[in-house]
């Protein structure tokens, strides 16, 4: 989950394949990010600004770690107190 929980990053079932989603719970949307061809999704980890996800995969008997980055996908989901890039009027 991010700083404010404004994205929520899961697992899910389709059929035997496992993908990643981003949920975004302001605007309801869902964004699927499949594995890589021949790879197994273990575990995730979304930063904390819902700006970069850390998928585990297996693949051909290996585990290693793939960054996904989600800057040009989502907008920052900025810490309690910190400011937006955009100005008041």
């Amino acid at each position: 989950m991010s700083w404010n929980g404004r994205y929520l990053a899961l697992l899910l079932q389709q059929g035997t394949q496992t993908i990643a989603a981003i949920e975004d719970r302001l605007s309801g949307q869902l964004l699927r990010l499949p594995p890589p061809p021949g790879a197994r999704i273990e575990q995730l980890s979304l930063a904390p600004d819902g700006q970069t996800l850390a998928l585990q995969l297996v693949q051909g008997g290996q585990q290693r770690v793939q960054l996904f980055d989600l800057s040009t996908l989502l907008e920052p989901d900025r810490a309690a107190g910190m400011r937006s890039s955009n100005p008041l009027p």
